[in-house]
């Protein structure tokens, strides 16, 4: 019985750990993320909006938080409009 519990009690800390770690990621996609409306880079956490270097690709903002890479390709639609010839 004393086994069984311990090994229960392990599983359980595991679990936690686990739930702990995916909280910590999802909070750090939270919140207010300011965006050019027109080239779509963001302005960097406490940075001075006013200044070019306060702003950074979304992709290297994201992959930092979230631990994600990308991929990337043209939609039909911008395929379209940028290479009419190839379409």
């Amino acid at each position: 019985m004393v086994v069984a519990l311990n090994n229960r009690e392990r599983q359980l800390k595991k679990k936690i750990n686990e739930l702990e770690e995916t909280h910590s990621r999802i909070k750090k996609l939270e919140g207010i993320l300011p965006i050019c409306s027109n080239c779509k880079k963001i302005r960097l956490e406490g940075a001075d909006p006013k200044k070019q270097d306060s702003w950074g690709e979304i992709e290297n903002y994201i992959s930092e938080k979230a631990e994600t890479q990308f991929s990337h390709s043209i939609c039909p639609e911008c395929m379209k409009k940028l290479y009419p010839d190839f379409v």
